[in-house]
């Protein structure tokens, strides 16, 4: 029996001015932010003037989901399209205004991550009787600015700097519910006062926190 096999060759298609987004994660992301209210709470750090904040930070969630790892400066190209713009609601200004809405997310983070946690609690029933707290790093290929500082390097690349990072997480729900992050150079002693000073409200009288050491 004689068989043949087609060779099928897909053609290079022509450019166009077909626009994509990620509606499925925006549409997620607004639902999330819905419903537990943080677009209102977003929206209360607004500046005067200029793009809602939940708009921003949702268009950043959103993306960020898509592609880890994404930078700010390539959502900012992303927003220059002025049809996803349209699907956020945001201005002409927002790749310009993005990098100051992260900056107020940055400054308000403390804030925003007690709001989360008393949510957490209200409306999805997590407890926090028992709580693992853990501190991590990431390094930079960037010289030494900010808190983007040399300290002990849990990457094992003392010639990088870095940033250290606290994470608190419910135990029976698997829900994080503290996020700091601090300097470089920052002592984990130093960084356990502020990540465990984030979360304290959320626990009760007898709760238990489990250290990670490593």
């Amino acid at each position: 029996m004689t068989r043949y096999r087609n060779k099928i060759h897909a053609g290079i298609p022509e450019p166009n001015e077909n626009v994509t987004m990620t509606m499925g994660n925006k549409t997620v992301v607004d639902a999330v932010f819905a419903d537990t209210g943080l677009d209102v709470f977003l929206d209360g750090l607004k500046r005067a003037q200029g793009n809602s904040v939940a708009a921003e930070a949702a268009a950043l969630v959103a993306n960020s989901v898509e592609m880890t790892g994404i930078s700010v400066s390539r959502i900012d190209r992303i927003l220059e399209e002025d049809v996803i713009r349209g699907e956020y609601g945001l201005g002409a200004n927002a790749p310009r205004s993005l990098y100051r809405t992260v900056d107020r997310l940055g400054e308000n983070s403390d804030t925003i991550v007690r709001y989360l946690g008393k949510v957490l609690k209200k409306q999805y029933g997590v407890r926090t009787d028992t709580v693992f707290m853990d501190r991590t790093s990431l390094f930079f290929e960037a010289p030494q600015q900010g808190i983007v500082r040399v300290g002990y390097s849990r990457d094992h690349r003392p010639d990088r700097p870095q940033v250290t990072i606290g994470l608190s997480m419910d135990r029976e729900s698997g829900m994080p519910v503290g996020l700091t992050v601090n300097a470089g150079n920052m002592l984990d002693v130093t960084h356990f006062e502020d990540t465990f000073g984030q979360i304290r409200h959320l626990l009760p009288e007898d709760a238990m926190v489990v250290l990670s050491t490593h």
